[in-house]
């Protein structure tokens, strides 16, 4: 995918975090998982489509934060209702990159330093 670096690594980090969560310690994944993703979205200016596609991603979350819940299996066992929450969060995670391909810095990306040209990011990383 064709998006700023800063925002290839925050993505990252995010699949990171939902690949890992499980009930031992969900309450600390589930904290980390909604500070990733709001950090994320300082970082870009708003629009519709990021905005639905954030709600999506932050819905499909929720849900896998739930479904771990309610299935309190031990140890690292996972059912299969938690792998596929697990792999829709992941999905609305790829959907969210989508949109941020032309997604512009916002003013506190700006004031941290982190600017970029969205035609000459996607120009170089595209081909």
């Amino acid at each position: 995918m064709c998006i700023p670096l800063v925002l290839a690594i925050q993505l990252e980090l995010l699949r990171e975090e939902l690949a890992g969560v499980r009930r031992m310690r969900l309450n600390v994944g589930q904290a980390r998982i909604v500070t990733q993703l709001k950090e994320l979205l300082l970082l870009v200016s708003s629009s519709a489509e990021l905005e639905s596609a954030s709600e999506r991603t932050f819905a499909a979350c929720c849900q896998l934060f739930e479904t771990i819940r309610q299935e309190d299996l031990p140890g690292l066992r996972e059912s299969s209702r938690i792998w596929a929450a697990r792999q829709r969060a992941i999905e609305a995670v790829a959907e969210l990159e989508k949109t941020l391909r032309f997604a512009r810095p916002s003013v506190e990306a700006r004031r941290l330093g982190l600017d970029w040209p969205v035609e000459e990011t996607v120009r170089r990383s595209c081909g």
